[in-house]
Formats: C-alpha cells, sequence, structure tokens
C-alpha cells in the first residue's frame, strides 16, 4: 500500500505547471507530470524527482496510462493558441480528460483552462479571448482586469489618422478611406505619458482591436525610463534591422508573434519566438569540450567552449587531474621520439602515479645499457636520454612504475 497520495500534474513543461511541481515537492509530495514533449520536461530541475509520463490529453489511452493510481490532478492545458474554435476543442479534451479520470478511480481535479470566461463587464456570449459580437468594441473596465489611470494624459498629437483639411478619421475606421486595410507607415500617436495602475507590473493596454480578417502590425514605442535616477527616454522597436543607437529590439511588438523554440536551455532557441510552439525544443544543450585531442572530449557535447577543453601541459589553470582522473589510472603510457633516433631520444611517461620512474636500455643481446630513476612529475614526466655514444642498432626500452613494466622498441642509427 502506497504511503504517499500520487498527484499528476498536466501542462508541467509550462509557466504555471512548472512552478506547481516545484511547490508541490517541496511538500514532500509523489508527482507524476503529464507532458507531449519529454525532453522539454527533461529540461527543468525537478525532472529527476518526477515520473514523467508522455502523451495527449486528447488522446484517451495516454490519458488513462497518466491518471493509473493518481489521487489527485491538476488540469492546466489550454488550447488558445489554436485559433478561434479552441473553446472546442478545449472542451472535447476536458471531456476526455474528466472520462478517463473517472476510469482511473481519481478523487480530486483541479481545473484551469481557458474556456470559462464570462464575456467579462459586458457579458459577451463567446467570451473576451474569442468573440465575433459587435459589441467586442466596448471599452474594458476594471471588471475585465483591466483599470484607470487616476491622471488622465494630456497633449495628445496624432498623424496619419485624421484628414489634415476636415479632420475626418482617414482609416479604415472612418468614412473617408473604402478599404479592406490598413496600411501606414507614417502612422503616429503620441500623449504625455501613460503609466500602469499597479506599478510593479506597469501593465499598459495600449488597443482593442477586433477583425473578422486577418490583423497583423509593427508598433514602436518611446517610453521614458529613469536610467541611474535620470529620466530617460528608450526607444522599443519592432524590427531588428537597421538598428540605430538608443533603439532596443522587442520581438513583442509585432503580431502575428513568431512562436517556436523559447527555452534557452535548448539548440533550437531563439530569442525572437514569444511564444512556445509545441514540439519546437528538441535538443537539450550539452556544453563541454568537443576536441577529440583532449582529456576530456565528449562526443555528446553539441556546444563547444574552447576554455573547457584540457590537454597534458595546458588546462587553463586547472588541475588536470580534476579534470581527466582517468588519467591518474592503474597503467600508464610513455612515447619515445624521434625514431629512428641519431642524437637525442625524447622519453614522455603519461602517468597519475606519484611514484618512482625508472627506465632500462637493452641492446639486443639483453645487455643492459643504461638505467635511470626519474622523480615523478604530475601527469607527464619527461627525459632527454643522449644515445650518440650507442652504437648503430636496435634497442628496447623498458619503464617501470611500481610493479607495472612497460617496453618499447627503438632504432638507432
Amino acid at each position: 500500500m502506497e504511503t504517499a497520495r500520487r498527484i499528476l500534474v498536466t501542462g508541467a513543461s509550462g509557466y504555471v505547471g512548472g512552478r506547481l511541481v516545484t511547490a508541490l515537492l517541496e511538500d514532500n509530495a509523489k508527482i507524476r507530470v503529464f507532458v507531449r514533449d519529454r525532453n522539454k520536461a527533461q529540461s527543468h530541475s525537478w525532472a529527476s524527482q518526477v515520473e514523467i509520463a508522455v502523451g495527449n490529453a486528447s488522446d484517451y489511452q495516454s490519458t488513462v496510462a497518466a491518471l493509473t493510481n493518481v489521487h489527485t490532478a491538476f488540469y492546466l492545458l489550454h488550447s488558445i493558441n489554436l485559433g478561434p474554435n479552441f473553446d472546442q476543442i478545449e472542451s472535447e479534451m476536458a471531456r476526455n480528460f474528466a472520462k478517463a479520470a473517472e476510469e482511473c478511480g481519481v478523487k480530486q481535479i483541479i481545473y484551469l483552462g481557458g474556456i470559462n470566461n464570462d464575456g467579462g463587464s459586458a457579458l459577451i456570449s463567446t467570451g473576451l479571448l474569442v468573440n465575433n459580437d459587435p459589441s467586442c468594441g466596448i471599452p474594458l473596465t476594471s471588471s475585465d482586469g483591466i483599470d484607470t489611470m487616476t491622471v488622465t494624459p494630456f497633449t495628445w498629437f496624432d498623424a496619419g489618422v485624421v484628414d489634415f483639411t476636415s479632420g475626418n478619421d482617414s482609416t479604415i475606421f472612418g468614412s473617408l478611406v473604402p478599404k479592406k486595410e490598413f496600411i501606414s507607415t507614417g502612422f503616429e500617436l503620441r500623449n504625455s505619458g501613460v503609466t500602469g495602475v499597479n506599478l510593479d507590473s506597469n501593465q499598459i493596454i495600449i488597443a482593442q482591436l477586433t477583425t473578422q480578417g486577418d490583423l497583423s502590425f509593427k508598433i514602436n514605442l518611446e517610453l521614458e525610463e529613469l536610467v541611474n535616477g535620470v529620466p530617460t527616454i528608450v526607444k522599443y522597436v519592432a524590427k531588428d534591422t537597421l538598428l540605430v543607437a538608443g533603439e532596443i529590439f522587442s520581438p513583442f511588438l509585432s503580431y502575428p508573434q513568431s512562436c517556436g523554440c523559447d527555452d534557452p536551455d535548448f539548440l533550437e532557441y531563439n530569442s525572437s519566438y514569444v511564444c512556445y510552439l509545441e514540439g519546437s525544443c528538441q535538443t537539450p544543450i550539452k556544453i563541454g569540450c568537443m576536441d577529440s585531442m583532449a582529456c576530456n572530449y565528449d562526443p555528446e557535447v553539441n556546444l563547444n567552449i574552447e576554455n573547457l577543453c584540457c590537454y597534458p601541459g595546458k588546462c587553463n589553470n586547472r588541475d588536470i587531474a580534476v579534470v581527466c582522473p582517468e588519467l591518474r589510472g592503474d597503467s600508464f603510457e610513455f612515447l619515445l621520439h624521434p625514431n629512428p633516433v641519431n642524437g637525442t631520444l625524447y622519453l614522455d611517461v603519461y602517468s597519475g602515479f606519484l611514484a618512482p620512474i625508472t627506465y632500462t636500455i637493452f641492446n639486443t643481446f639483453g645487455v643492459k645499457i643504461i638505467e635511470k630513476t626519474l622523480d615523478p612529475a604530475l601527469i607527464i614526466t619527461g627525459e632527454a636520454i643522449e644515445t650518440s655514444t650507442l652504437d648503430n642498432g636496435l634497442y628496447h626500452i623498458q619503464v617501470q612504475i611500481g610493479n607495472i613494466v612497460s617496453t618499447q622498441l627503438f632504432i638507432k642509427n
């Protein structure tokens, strides 16, 4: 019998779900997450502490599998980004989830979605998020989560909106332009300035637009911000090309918004994305050394950091014995160069042992010619051996550290 009740969190890869999982784990809850993208779930710090069920709430079998042996389920899914019929899609998902939960004996469901909005203060039948009601042009009020400023902006200025001579509205919202689209490169609307009612978030509604056709726009904003205590005009623009001094690009100023991988922990990440596209984050970033000649080469690395690569004699002021502990193994290697030799023969011994190194040179008859014991250095011990006094011929050198012995041949010519 299980001592802890299992809790299922759907939408755990999202903003709300991810933070809910963290909070539940702090209470020592037993968590299972239900996600479409395993890679995105595994990028969270809590991934190793939860069960991960992969599926789709529209798929009954994967939903049943996720809900099996679950006591409480958090339903945090929405389909707002799927278009004007999102409420129908979401209703079907919710019913499918509820049926699977009943079959699995789930005791409690906590629901958070996008279909239960009541149309705001005007009671628009299809809600504020999706509506074709002509009355949708009504002003938003505090009942809709929007409040008004206590100080009314003054010194209004506009350009490209009204006809200079008649003063009539020249956009498609007026009577002078019988068109189905409004394109302007000189539209400007300015006043003395606005601030958000809640200064902690400072959120401002700029416009409320409704159309039965396609809508696309780019907005540039000038904001007065305090920079080191000095009021400073900061320009935010919707295009990231040909930026001039003082301009800052913001992808949130364009519509429709570009969606993709918005998680910087994945290779597919792009800062121009303002919303997450399901399945777009595929390859978790793994930083490290991609140089196969380095002792800490990792074939799974996909983002190379050159300064992380370690080589014998060069490890960027780090302890190579710590970075590459395999070099301190139960064996050693040595190199001879040049070979054949006519003069100085260089011996390089690679070892993690801090024990004396003895090398012995024998001729082809097995007669010992040279023997010497070296004090060990960390990782690499080098020795220059003068061979000019040796007769031409074949020799072998034996290197011994403790009880381990290794030999090689070299030619003196």
